[in-house]
């Protein structure tokens, strides 16, 4: 595995908050709930997910992957979250089904081989991916880091996706966030890529090379956001 020196900056933290508050003379976005709302840990249903912790062992000490990879179609409906934890400050979403089955401290894995599972995963991916350990799991080409993990985001929410390729060994996903600064907001698509290895995992390439952008409403994405 390779290791620079290059750190990896997540695009929430930097490139999302670098647009926020550039509305000027852009079309007003299209109505959606505040940035600011808080996503509940549990999804507002009083408790945490059901496969919060570790996950179990096989009989070579592998721990299982419990995901449901019986479901392949792409969605066109925002799929149902069971709950929607927040990982450094931003709200993601989690199920039982399509992942993350395993959770040890900040590193969530298991996701369901299928469209909506690497839809599940790219949500959870673009949150935690200024965490050190986080990029070591999933980064492969890049996971060291010089100075240590990003700082969480503040008033940044999930608020739609479109899935603009997929197959077998890939994904293609724009997830869209509202992020506010300075009493402005503004959406903001960013792109990301994911490939299948024995579970989704990505590149530097994939974060650096595809900058987030600017857009002015949730025309042509599905919204998904907490408590859908």
């Amino acid at each position: 595995m390779i290791r620079t020196k290059t750190r990896i900056f997540t695009v929430l933290t930097v490139g999302v908050l670098a647009l926020a508050g550039c509305t000027g003379g852009d079309e007003n976005p299209a109505p959606t709930p505040s940035a600011q709302e808080s996503a509940p840990s549990d999804g507002g249903g009083g408790t945490s997910y059901a496969t919060e912790g570790p996950g179990e062992k096989d009989s070579e000490g592998t721990t299982e992957c419990k995901a449901d990879d019986s479901d392949q179609e792409v969605p066109t409906e925002a799929p149902k979250a069971d709950a929607w934890p927040e990982v450094n400050g931003v709200g993601v979403p989690v199920s039982d089904s399509y992942g993350p089955t395993n959770r040890e401290g900040e590193v969530w894995t298991c996701f369901s081989h299928s469209p909506t599972g690497a839809l599940f995963a790219a949500a959870y991916l673009q949150a935690g991916i200024s965490s050190a350990d986080v990029r070591e799991e999933y980064i492969t080409d890049d996971p060291a880091v010089e100075d240590g993990d990003g700082e969480p985001s503040t008033g940044t929410s999930l608020r739609g996706y479109k899935i603009t390729a997929y197959d077998e060994s890939s994904v293609s996903v724009e997830l869209v966030f509202e992020t506010a600064s300075s009493g402005e907001s503004a959406l903001v698509a960013t792109p990301t890529t994911l490939y299948w290895d024995e579970g989704w995992t990505s590149t530097q390439e994939s974060f650096t090379s595809s900058q987030p952008r600017q857009v002015t409403g949730l025309a042509g994405y599905t919204q998904w956001s907490v408590g859908s």
